[in-house]
């Protein structure tokens, strides 16, 4: 063997276990970027990662972080590196995934749609990708289109989000059961799940309950309760009008409450999905940095009352239910 054989052959050696060291992100080999790691999904980025790792453009514009280029070989390093943009603008910048939206407002583009929670079809929702594919499950949900869907997947694929579960037209009647914390189409999208006074201080899963329709006056009586959404109302008849069981009488106080700090829409210390950090109307148009706010429940069905509100989000909602449901609070009553 030739001396030049010999040193071509050793640089390949080198080359080749370079490639094939092990990656503490995914314990598998990493690839040139000749080997095109997601060749079958249609893409071929000009730089190397862990083999069989999925793309992520939720976080990099291309699917996959530049920790390696073609000049550079593979990454030096066993850390994910950070995120090129933010969730939901990542690729070209144009993806109104996860955007916040309302059905019909044009805000979702290209193959998302808006998708509201469960038997909130006229509340804000996020633009999601429509599914391409579905399962053959069979769970009949009736869509806000007023269409019935084997399951909550067709439903998505057609760009519909689902108001009640089973098919259209087999809505529960009033009097049927329910969970205090169960989806909000249990009941429909005109009843809520009701239950004695202080039940939902018990602090359990599965607390029992009836579907009752939502009350269509607030009488003036003033015996103010505190409803399990943390909330204060003039009376219990309000409460069921905005249908929030009630938690004791009395005003909500202090004990009822979380402190938090609220920073923006989407950005305060709650901590919790279902929960939004709350200021009184209007206080959010302060120009200052944060400000104090209590945890409060995002209401997970609202009346169709027609009370147009402004959110702190330059929004314009309903009603005041329809913008604490989405986690906003109300900058001003009427329309943006």
């Amino acid at each position: 063997m030739n001396f030049a054989l010999a040193i071509t052959l050793a640089f390949a050696a080198a080359v080749e276990g370079r490639l094939a060291s092990p990656h503490a992100l995914s314990g598998a080999e990493q690839l040139s970027f000749l080997a095109e790691p997601c060749a079958d999904r249609g893409c071929a980025p000009d730089y190397c990662y862990p083999m069989y790792t999925p793309e992520d453009k939720e976080c990099y514009k291309k699917g996959y972080p530049k920790c390696c280029t073609k000049n550079k070989g593979n990454c030096d390093t066993n850390n994910k590196p950070d995120c090129e943009c933010s969730p939901g603008v990542c690729s070209d910048n144009t993806s109104t995934r996860s955007e916040r939206c309302t059905r019909g407002d044009g805000t979702c583009k290209g193959d998302t749609f808006c998708k509201a929670g469960e038997g909130t079809c006229g509340g804000e929702g996020r633009c999601e990708v429509m599914p391409a594919q579905c399962d053959r499950t069979f769970d009949p949900v009736c869509g806000c289109n007023g269409a019935t869907y084997d399951n909550e997947c067709l439903a998505s694929g057609h760009g519909v989000s689902v108001d009640y579960e089973g098919a259209c037209g087999s809505a529960p009647t009033e009097g049927a059961d329910c969970t205090l914390d169960g989806p909000a189409s249990q009941c429909g999208g005109e009843m809520f799940c009701a239950a004695d006074a202080g039940q939902c201080n018990l602090r359990m899963a599965g607390i029992p309950g009836k579907c009752q329709p939502y009350r269509d006056m607030c009488t003036t009586l003033l015996a103010p309760v505190c409803g399990c959404d943390l909330e204060t109302y003039d009376n219990a008849d309000c409460a069921q009008a905005q249908g929030a069981n009630v938690a004791h009488e009395g005003a909500c106080n202090a004990n009822d409450h979380t402190s938090c700090t609220y920073e923006a829409v989407d950005r305060d210390d709650c901590g919790n999905a279902d929960s939004f950090c709350r200021l009184q109307d209007g206080d959010c148009n302060r120009r200052v940095a944060s400000q104090p706010g209590y945890c409060g429940i995002k209401p997970k069905g609202c009346p169709y009352t027609l009370a147009p509100v402004c959110g702190c989000d330059v929004k314009t909602y309903d009603n005041k239910c329809l913008a604490r449901a989405a986690g906003v609070n109300v900058a001003k009553t009427g329309q943006c």
